[in-house]
């Protein structure tokens, strides 16, 4: 019985092994679908801030 347990523990780790991997995996194929500069996908440059003086207290000393 004891060797029993020790085979089904052992086959849910390797279970458990595979299943990780498999999500890794998935989850490299994702991020490189997302594209970038280098990967050929459109990559926006960010929009500079608006300056706005009426915000900005100016110190008078």
């Amino acid at each position: 019985m004891a060797e029993d347990a020790k085979v089904a523990f052992s086959d849910g780790t390797r279970y458990a092994a595979f299943s990780a991997a498999g999500f890794l995996v998935v989850g490299l194929l994702a991020s490189l679908s997302l594209g970038g500069a280098a990967g050929g996908g459109a990559r926006r440059e960010p929009e500079p801030a608006e300056h706005d003086d009426t915000t900005r207290q100016e110190q008078t000393t």
